[in-house]
């Protein structure tokens, strides 16, 4: 019964040490270049959502996702983001640079 418990402290001793050792490894250097920027996956998500006007199942499928403005002369105006494809204008408006104009 002595041998199986230490046997077990053994590989807990073990287990610790690697893991305290994979722990040290991980932590960020603090000598490293501070013009580095951090992965940030919110500010990714966000700038693919901004520039898509389309919501994509999968593959090449795709749905157009409205578009909803307010201007002061023309009011609110809703239509289809398919609506301005390519180079397509409509009701006045159209997308340059994934920005309606």
């Amino acid at each position: 019964m002595t041998n199986k418990i230490n046997i077990y402290k053994h590989f807990l001793l073990l287990f610790l040490l690697l893991f305290k050792f994979s722990l040290s490894a991980q932590e960020p250097n603090a000598s490293a270049d501070p013009k580095t920027k951090k992965f940030n996956a919110g500010e990714l998500i966000i700038g693919h959502i901004t520039d898509a006007h389309e919501w994509h199942i999968v593959g090449d499928i795709a749905v157009p996702l409205p578009i909803i403005l307010f201007s002061s002369e023309k009011g609110i105006s809703i239509f289809s983001s398919a609506r301005l494809e390519g180079d397509e204008v409509y009701n006045g408006y159209k997308l340059i640079k994934n920005d309606i104009v």
